[in-house]
């Protein structure tokens, strides 16, 4: 097996350790970034300031393009991670190779909301 990365460790990591994130809570850390440029809007309305609005606007697009382009590199790096988990996994034995092509042909059917718990004792 390749060996994973120090990133892809640290990806994996991370991702094992942290808690399911709720809705909620992806939404309220998003909120810090938000709700000073929507506020910046409507303070641009209110005084009719088309810059101020402007600015809020640009400001948010930034945010969102900034977003995005960090959750692909990470998922890139995350994908890679469990690509060779998967692959080392089919040489042990654990996947036969037929499931291991079904499984990175299919795309995930579930989401983070409807996981079960596993109890592990």
């Amino acid at each position: 097996m390749e060996p994973l990365t120090p990133e892809e460790q640290s990806t994996i990591t991370r991702y094992l350790t942290r808690p399911p994130r709720g809705r909620l809570d992806y939404f309220s850390g998003y909120t810090a970034y938000i709700v000073p440029s929507f506020l910046f809007a409507l303070y641009g309305v209110w005084k009719t300031d088309f810059v101020a609005v402007a600015f809020a606007y640009v400001a948010l697009l930034i945010m969102i393009v900034y977003i995005i382009f960090y959750q692909a590199s990470s998922s890139g790096i995350f994908y890679s991670a469990i690509k060779k988990l998967a692959e080392n996994n089919v040489r042990k034995g654990f996947v036969t190779l037929d499931q291991y092509r079904a499984l990175i042909k299919e795309p995930a059917r579930h989401s983070m909301s409807r996981t079960k718990k596993v109890n592990c004792s």
